[in-house]
């Protein structure tokens, strides 16, 4: 009898023994698992910010050439207004020297010199002309200062943060189009339909990031099928979401590559003209961090259609945890 108990106590000590291994491979298992999950999570977060990068070094290319129009009539109507003050003062200083040399025996005689010399120096033309000039020049510079403006709304670095703004929709999409004029003037007409004062929660720079994404796409489907292109953004409202289709006439998406098209490191463009994330951060943007749907509908040499379904009011952090 003494002999079992302790051939079963050596068995517990034995099997607690394996277990307190267990245990610890376990834990150490688990450990592993953590550390390679908050790799995971950087990767993410580092692979996002530099297709962010790129979208907006791939931006900058085109605001600069926008920023071009304005400011080159800028400078040319400074010009403009240089010579004209240089005119101007010339008058002014041939007036005075007129009086403080005495020269002046009447009134009549000074108006009829003044007059030769505003004729003379064409002034005329130069009252004309010198508001719209000023005005020009005011409004080259708001244009540029609007460009650089959106631009700097899109780049912020507001990605890694969960905090949504109470946006107007309209003026959010029409920011992001004026960004992308460079892209689309040359290849397609592009059609905003939206209602007016329309506003809902978001987070705008990485919306403003989805808009492009698929707008640089819609204008590459154009280019691709060689024709003249058409990309309509169609934004309705219902009482619970608010839905944003952007459609274009491009060469379409393949049917064996429709259900891959929200894939990370898919794409179906040539080595080198994509990193197959562009999708993939929209699909994360609109489902996981607006709690919304995406969805894509195309015929190959038709033409696609994406489809954003988002909610009119995000869930502050606290209710998600609560709900979850």
């Amino acid at each position: 009898l003494h002999t079992a108990y302790r051939r079963q106590r050596q068995m517990c000590i034995r099997d607690r023994a394996e277990l307190i291994e267990k245990q610890n491979e376990l834990y150490q298992a688990n450990q592993a698992l953590s550390k390679s999950l908050d790799q995971l999570k950087r990767t993410q977060v580092l692979m996002t910010q530099q297709e962010k990068l790129a979208s907006i070094g791939h931006l900058a290319a085109g605001v600069a050439h926008e920023i071009n129009n304005p400011l080159g009539f800028i400078l040319s109507n400074i010009n403009r207004l240089n010579d004209y003050i240089n005119d101007l003062m010339a008058i002014i200083e041939q007036s005075r020297l007129w009086l403080s040399a005495g020269e002046m025996e009447t009134v009549s005689v000074f108006a009829d010199r003044l007059t030769e010399a505003l004729e003379r120096y064409d002034y005329d033309f130069i009252r004309d002309d010198l508001p719209s000039l000023i005005e020009d020049c005011v409004e080259g510079g708001a244009r540029v200062k609007e460009i650089i403006q959106n631009l700097k709304d899109f780049s912020r670095a507001d990605n890694s943060r969960d905090t949504f703004e109470q946006q107007d929709l309209r003026k959010l999409i029409e920011k992001t189009l004026n960004l992308l004029k460079n892209e689309t003037k040359y290849t397609s007409q592009v059609e905003l339909v939206c209602p007016q004062g329309l506003v809902l929660d978001l987070l705008p720079g990485p919306f403003s990031q989805v808009i492009s994404n698929l707008v640089i796409n819609a204008v590459h489907a154009i280019k691709k099928a060689e024709r003249q292109g058409l990309i309509k953004i169609i934004v309705t409202d219902t009482p619970k979401s608010i839905c944003v289709k952007v459609s274009d006439n491009g060469c379409g998406i393949a049917e064996q590559h429709i259900g891959r098209i929200f894939d990370p490191f898919f794409t179906t463009k040539k080595v080198g003209e994509g990193t197959g994330l562009g999708m993939n951060i929209a699909y994360d943007i609109i489902a996981n961090r607006h709690g919304g749907k995406i969805e894509v509908v195309s015929e190959e040499g038709t033409g696609t259609d994406f489809c954003i379904e988002l909610p009119r009011q995000q869930l502050s952090i606290t209710e998600k945890a609560m709900s979850a």
